[in-house]
C-alpha cells in the first residue's frame, strides 16, 4: 500500500485555498464584528494553515494592537508561540517574560505560551506557565471538596500538564488526581454526560461541537492491547498486526495534516474497551462501539495532540525518538 501523492498535493492545494478565503473573510468581519482581536487570531491560525507566515504576523500584531484584555484569545502569547515555532526564540522570550509581569486570567494565555515553550523542548518552562495559570485560575484544584466542570476556566491546563507529565514518565501526583475526579464526575455513571454518551447520534454531535479543536480523532491500541482485542472480538473490525495499526494510523494523521487538519491521538485498552461497552451495553465486536469509546476518552480529556517534536518519543510508545520510529523518512511510503 501507498501514499497517492497526487491526490495528497491535489488536497493540500484545495486546502490551502479553503484557509487562504477563511483567514479573509475572518479579517474582514474583524472590522465590525465587535470581536476583532478573537477574529484577527483565528484568522492568523488559517494564515498559518496557508503556509503564510508573514500575514500570519500581520494578523497576530492588529489582533495585539487591538486587545482590550476582554477577549477569549490573547495575541500576545499566541504571537509569542508563533515566535517560538519560526525559530525565533529571543524575541519570544522577551515577549513572554513581559507578559510574566502582566498576567490576566484568561485560560488561553497559559496555553499558548506553554504551547511555545513545548515547541521549543523547554518543558520545564512549560510546566511553569501551566502551573502558573492552574493556581491563577483554580487555587483549590486539589481539594476533594471543590467542584469544578471539565469546561471550566483552568481544567485545560490539567489537562496539558498531565500529557506532558506522561510523555515525559513522571508518575501521577495531586493535580492529576484532581482532573480524574472532575472526569468522573462529569462522565461517570451518575455523571451529566454520562447517559447523553450512549444516545445514537452522540458521536456525530460531540465531533461537531469540537470540530474547531479536535478535527481528526485516532484511537490506538497497544500492541499486547491489540493482540486481546483480535482474541476477544474477532468481528471488530481491526489491523492484522500491531506494526500495520501504527502504520494505518500515521497514514491518517499525516494525511490530516497535508489537509490542514489537527490530528489527536487516544490510546485505548483491552479492559477499558470491555468496562465501557459492558456499562454502555454495547457489543464490543461492533466498530459504532469503538467510535464511542473513543470519543468517550476524548470526552475525558485522555488525548495527545499529534504531531511530537522530532526529537520527543514517538506516539506509539516505543522507546525511541519519533523522528527515528513512526516519523522516520520513508516510513508510511510502502
Amino acid at each position: 500500500m501507498s501514499i497517492d501523492l497526487g491526490r495528497v498535493t491535489a488536497m493540500g492545494r484545495d486546502s490551502r485555498r479553503a484557509a487562504i478565503e477563511r483567514a479573509e473573510a475572518l479579517e474582514a468581519d474583524a472590522e465590525n464584528s465587535g470581536e476583532r482581536t478573537d477574529d484577527l487570531v483565528e484568522a492568523a491560525d488559517y494564515w498559518r494553515t496557508a503556509h503564510e507566515p508573514e500575514r500570519e504576523r500581520a494578523a497576530l500584531l492588529a489582533a495585539i494592537d487591538a486587545d482590550t484584555g476582554e477577549s477569549l484569545f490573547d495575541p500576545r502569547a499566541t504571537y509569542a508561540e508563533m515566535l517560538m515555532r519560526l525559530g525565533e526564540r529571543a524575541e519570544a522570550d522577551r515577549l513572554l517574560n513581559e507578559l510574566m509581569g502582566d498576567l490576566n486570567s484568561r485560560e488561553h494565555t497559559y496555553i499558548a505560551a506553554s504551547g511555545a515553550y513545548q515547541h521549543a523542548g523547554d518543558t520545564a518552562t512549560a510546566l511553569r506557565w501551566l502551573h502558573i495559570g492552574i493556581t491563577r485560575l483554580i487555587p483549590d484544584a486539589t481539594d476533594p471538596e471543590t467542584e469544578l466542570a471539565v469546561n471550566d476556566d483552568g481544567v485545560e491546563l490539567l489537562r496539558i500538564r498531565r500529557e506532558i507529565r506522561t510523555d515525559l514518565g513522571q508518575p501521577p501526583d495531586e493535580l492529576d488526581h484532581a482532573l480524574d475526579r472532575i472526569s468522573e464526575a462529569a462522565f461517570g455513571p451518575a455523571g451529566p454526560f454520562a447517559e447523553a454518551a450512549c444516545e445514537p447520534g452522540f458521536v456525530e454531535k460531540f465531533v461537531d461541537a469540537m470540530a474547531d479543536r479536535h478535527d481528526v480523532v485516532v484511537l490506538h491500541w497497544p500492541a499486547e492491547d491489540l493482540a486481546e482485542l483480535r482474541r476477544r472480538a474477532p468481528a471488530l473490525p481491526l489491523a492484522p498486526d500491531h506494526d500495520a495499526h501504527l502504520l494505518e494510523l500515521q497514514r491518517e494523521m499525516l494525511l490530516a495534516d497535508r489537509d490542514g487538519k489537527r490530528a489527536t491521538l487516544v490510546t485505548g485498552s483491552a479492559d477499558g474497551y470491555a468496562a465501557f461497552c459492558a456499562e454502555a451495553e454495547l457489543s464490543t465486536g461492533d466498530a459504532d462501539s469503538a467510535e464511542q469509546y473513543r470519543t468517550d476518552l476524548l470526552l475525558r480529556g485522555e488525548w495527545r495532540s499529534w504531531p511530537p517534536e522530532r526529537n520527543a518519543p514517538c506516539w506509539c510508545g516505543a522507546e525511541r525518538k519519533y523522528k527515528k520510529c513512526c516519523g522516520a523518512p520513508g516510513r508510511t511510503d510502502s
